[in-house]
């Protein structure tokens, strides 16, 4: 992932456009996404992603 301020803004549009983090639709692309960042969790933006979508 080179752009994490880019990623991390189109999985909140992708959580927004899903209706929320407990959609059902998005729930296995958003657990894909969020562990592909886990590895970026000191990046402030990165950590923020996580928390709220946790």
């Amino acid at each position: 992932m080179g752009d994490l301020d880019a990623t991390v803004e189109t999985g909140e549009h992708v959580v927004d456009l899903l209706g929320g983090v407990s959609s059902a639709r998005g729930g296995s692309a958003l657990a894909e996404l969020r562990a592909a960042l886990v590895k970026h969790r000191s990046a402030p933006v990165v950590s923020g992603f996580l928390d709220d979508t946790a």
